[in-house]
């Protein structure tokens, strides 16, 4: 897998003087590529960041071990994505999740391994609240169009419940379709994401918003 050139620079760097990022790990054709267990989705454990794709710039590579049941441990970051906080909550996100262990050629049984994993941060769509009587307003920064606002073509509306303390309290739901189903569980997936992110105002009761989200521009 490639990383962005900062996280390349970084790696490089550590190689040319020869510097292993924690003690005892293996040669770098003996790290593999982790892989969250099933029922740890990153997108639900860790509000601050998102696995990286290749492309993605800045990034944090975080080395780990882990056991043979999936356990992390001794996370320290590899490469730098140039940002403290980026690269302490990629670290902390890491031992928060369990990985699928490496397995014994031969038998299969799972074994211990070192693992490595790429970290951008996390991007959570803009809310609005939907009015209710009684209850305060919440909010995701930047706002977005009031409730009620016609949609533009391609725009899932996605309705959200969350507590005071920006949690969800119960799993959102598709208010309005975008066209694209495909589209419409990757918004979905967002929304689920944002819990513990989304900013509540005003009175503890728990309000209700309206995400939209749209494609990007190519």
């Amino acid at each position: 897998m490639r990383y962005g050139p900062r996280a390349a620079l970084a790696a490089l760097a550590l190689a040319a003087i020869g510097a292993n990022p924690a003690s005892g790990t293996p040669a770098p054709d003996n790290i593999l590529q982790a892989h969250p267990a099933l029922r740890f989705d990153p997108a639900s454990r860790c509000s601050d960041v998102r696995p990286a794709g290749p492309d993605d710039e800045p990034v944090a590579v975080v080395l780990f071990q882990v056991g043979s049941t999936g356990v992390p441990s001794k996370a320290t970051v590899k490469a730098s994505s140039g940002a403290a906080d980026l690269d302490a909550a990629a670290t902390n996100c890491v031992l928060r999740l369990r990985f699928q262990p490496a397995t014994r050629m031969g038998d299969g049984v799972a074994i211990d391994s070192w693992q490595q994993m790429a970290w951008k941060r996390a991007r959570v769509g803009a809310a609005t609240a939907l009015p209710q009587p009684g209850t305060a307003t919440a909010s995701l920064a930047p706002p977005a169009a009031p409730a009620g606002t016609a949609s533009a073509p391609g725009t899932a509306q996605i309705r959200v419940c969350v507590d005071a303390g920006g949690s969800l309290t119960a799993a959102p739901t598709l208010t309005h379709s975008s066209g694209d189903a495909g589209f419409d569980q990757a918004a979905l997936q967002v929304a689920r994401s944002g819990s513990g992110s989304y900013r509540a105002v005003g009175s503890p009761a728990a309000p209700c918003l309206q995400l939209s989200l749209r494609p990007e521009a190519p």
